[in-house]
């Protein structure tokens, strides 16, 4: 038990959030940005269910950083689709990408993965060319 919010605020030491909730790391026991192990068509389903199960508004901008992230943590021989993945969500979830647009002020990441595109038919047969 705490006797101060302020010492309850000093053994915090980051804050995360994942698709499954809000997650505390406390100092010495901060979640590891390492490579993720992982079926690159397992990630691309990920992302479909994605588009599919969130609603184009400012309150999914968080679930698709935080794919995002996971994308390039990704450890596989291929190469990550990241300009077919951007492209898909500039076309189907147009808020979401204005949100991830207003990020990438502050994101070298997502300003990075923000100018991405090709064309959307292409990008579609690619994605499905990994899956199938």
């Amino acid at each position: 038990i705490f006797r101060s919010t302020h010492r309850l605020f000093d053994l915090i030491h980051f804050i995360y959030y994942t698709t499954d909730g809000i997650k505390l790391a406390v100092k010495g026991r901060l979640p590891t940005l390492n490579k993720v192990n992982g079926d690159l068509k397992e990630n691309i389903e990920k992302f479909f269910r994605l588009l599919d199960r969130k609603p184009d508004d400012m309150s999914s901008v968080h679930d698709f950083v935080m794919y995002l992230r996971t994308l390039l943590r990704l450890e596989t021989d291929e190469e990550l689709p990241k300009m077919e993945i951007m492209t898909l969500i500039k076309h189907y979830k147009p808020t979401v990408f204005y949100g991830l647009k207003k990020m990438a002020h502050q994101n070298i990441m997502l300003d990075i993965l923000t100018h991405l595109s090709m064309d959307l038919e292409t990008a579609e047969k690619n994605l499905r060319n990994i899956m199938d």
